[in-house]
């Protein structure tokens, strides 16, 4: 966007006054002007033929890259909450993407017949303590009855893999 001249002086720069022994100072410490008269509004007219004067002679010099902004606290102000949020977005992530990338490292130096044996170490264990359990508890006939009709029940589904896993018996009964 290109700013005409007119536009360029009518920007609002922050001013800053200083009373002192009877004398009005003001200031635009964006472009480094300044004024001083004995009443305000003099003090002000003189500040803004100084600001117009400061801006012809840039545009005389046709310099017009060099001359700054004025400041306005409240951008500032939002563009330090914008980059503070991102940068604790841009940190989250890091920290998620480090332990992602940590768990994968390790499950990939995991060997599967590692992972499966320990599945089935904690598997057994836990039917072991089921088996405990059952064997030290004392057996009403109600729960008795219960278990040999949930076995009779059973049976038929376990039956195939009892047939094929038969022959891994009787191999280890004959000495292999």
């Amino acid at each position: 966007m290109k700013l005409t001249f007119e536009e360029f002086v009518a920007r609002p720069y922050k001013l800053e006054l200083i009373e002192q022994e009877g004398a009005y100072y003001l200031i635009i410490p964006d472009l480094g002007i300044s004024a001083r008269g004995e009443e305000l509004a003099t003090t002000y007219n003189l500040l803004v033929n100084r600001k117009r004067e400061y801006f012809e002679a840039h545009k005389a010099l046709r310099i017009t890259k060099n001359i700054p902004l004025p400041s306005d606290s409240r951008v500032t102000t939002d563009l330090k909450k914008f980059f503070i949020k991102s940068l604790v977005v841009v940190l989250v992530g890091v920290t998620l993407l480090s332990a992602a990338s940590v768990s994968f490292t390790y499950a990939l130096r995991e060997p599967v017949r590692t992972a499966g044996l320990k599945t089935g170490r904690v598997i057994l264990k836990e039917f072991m303590k089921g088996l405990e359990t059952f064997a030290n508890e004392e057996i009403t006939k109600e729960k008795e009855t219960k278990v040999r009709d949930l076995i009779k029940e059973s049976i038929p589904k376990l039956k195939p893999y009892l047939t094929e896993l038969r022959p891994l018996f009787e191999s280890n009964e004959n000495g292999n």
